[in-house]
């Protein structure tokens, strides 16, 4: 909690605190003013610094909220969701996590990655209806715990990640282990949607937001 109060102190304060005043002596005069803050990132992965269970999780980022909205009401904060819809909690995850954190959000997160397998393209682009799926299962349960708070409060959905690269060329080839050869913007990172399938990248949900901030 302190870390994150520190980093909006650093970012959006204007001056006359320590933070703020090193920002100023780094160059940056004006406050960056990030409005929409993200609590972590994809915390059901075992991959991820600070992995914990839901309810853990959910408290610390509810403690978290509170205390950003101390400086700032203002602030869109994004809860994290499952980091995909393949994980073994999906569903318990979001649900647990909102009951922590529902008065204290604006978001949950969505994280999706598709990719053609062995060449089959038309698997690939109905890929789309199986995110209609998952954004629609999400929002099922996000009004489940409105219901059960009696809530007038909607939970929205932040869908932050999607395909930019795919996971199993990062595993067999962009995978960088020594430092000394990190590369400036790595491959991996390139769009990956085949050149005769490309469009827009919008994503169609009245409950979705674009990629957060911070």
């Amino acid at each position: 909690m302190q870390e994150a109060l520190d980093v909006l102190e650093y970012a959006n304060v204007r001056g006359g605190t320590t933070l703020s005043q090193q920002r100023i002596a780094n160059g940056a005069t004006e406050p960056y003013d990030i409005r929409m803050w993200c609590l972590g990132n994809e915390m059901d992965g075992p991959w991820q610094l600070g992995h914990d269970t839901p309810r853990a999780y959910g408290r610390l980022a509810m403690k978290t909220a509170r205390a950003l909205r101390q400086v700032d009401p203002d602030l869109e904060l994004v809860v994290c969701g499952s980091s995909s819809a393949q994980m073994p909690l999906f569903g318990t995850w979001e649900r647990v996590v909102l009951e922590e954190t529902y008065d204290e959000v604006d978001f949950i997160s969505c994280h999706a990655y598709y990719e053609p397998i062995g060449g089959d393209y038309g698997s690939f682009l109905a890929s789309a209806v199986n995110m209609d799926n998952f954004i629609d299962s999400v929002v099922a349960t996000a009004d489940h715990v409105k219901g059960m708070r009696g809530s007038d409060k909607t939970i929205n959905i932040s869908f932050d990640e999607w395909n930019v690269w795919y996971h199993s060329r990062y595993a067999e080839v962009d995978r960088i282990t020594d430092p000394q050869e990190w590369p400036v913007a790595p491959g991996c990172w390139r769009t990956c949607t085949p050149s005769s399938t490309r469009s827009s990248s919008a994503i169609c949900s009245s409950r979705s937001s674009g990629m957060p901030i911070g």
